[in-house]
């Protein structure tokens, strides 16, 4: 949700923000590739390969949303800050 809401704000506030967006959704990313990790991980050493299976589509999910809102973001870094990302 981080992401999303850094890629609201490219979009919609002071274009001088624009850069601490673009650092919120990086540190937001970063968060979530690390908890991929961990969730990824623990899924192959659980026995409930069921509730494993839960987790590993959760998280796609969530990898889908953050994919789309930095798509938002980067364009609106673009767009509104003039950087080449």
């Amino acid at each position: 949700r981080v992401i999303e809401l850094a890629a609201e704000l490219a979009e919609t506030a002071n274009s001088n923000a624009v850069s601490d967006a673009g650092s919120a959704g990086a540190m937001a990313g970063a968060a979530l590739h690390a908890a991929a990790l961990n969730v990824k991980i623990n899924a192959t050493s659980v026995q409930d390969q069921t509730a494993a299976q839960g987790w590993l589509s959760a998280l796609a999910g969530y990898q889908e949303r953050a994919r789309q809102a930095t798509q938002r973001l980067h364009a609106a870094i673009e767009q509104r800050g003039g950087i080449t990302i």
